[in-house]
């Protein structure tokens, strides 16, 4: 990636925030790593868990013990397109799917396939969702 996209896209701390020695303060994150980031951070808060912007975040969370049918993938869709709609500026959701490799396991792969807007790059990130009984079983704890 060439330093003007990096420019474009912006820089911020990695969250959860790192600090690093080497340079003397928190590990910061540049370009697209930056707009990934924010994705993942979006999808992982609940709403309301941000005092000052209610509106943060996603939904994920109310459908943790929710059966995922046909009808509960199409409303997961759409609010999470909402939700990085309204929260990442710098990007335009292309498609989001639901993968359950596993159900027994409780865990959902959304795939988001997302266009920056500034540079048209199209980039696709997978974000694993477990039930938080079985992040031990999976080795995520």
């Amino acid at each position: 990636m060439s330093t003007d996209n990096k420019d474009i896209l912006g820089r911020g701390w990695e969250f959860p925030p790192r600090f690093d020695k080497t340079v003397g303060g928190v590990t910061m994150l540049e370009g697209i790593d930056d707009v990934q980031n924010s994705i993942e951070v979006i999808l992982y808060t609940k709403f309301g868990e941000r005092l000052f912007r209610s509106e943060f975040g996603s939904k994920i969370h109310e459908l943790l013990f929710e059966p995922l049918n046909e009808n509960m993938k199409t409303w997961l869709k759409e609010s999470l397109e909402l939700s990085l709609e309204m929260n990442e500026p710098r990007i335009t959701v292309k498609s989001i799917t639901l993968n359950q490799p596993d159900p027994g396991v409780g865990r959902v792969d959304i795939s988001i396939v997302y266009q920056v807007i500034e540079t048209n790059e199209t980039n696709n990130l997978v974000v694993p969702f477990y039930a938080p009984e079985n992040l031990s079983i999976t080795g995520l704890s």
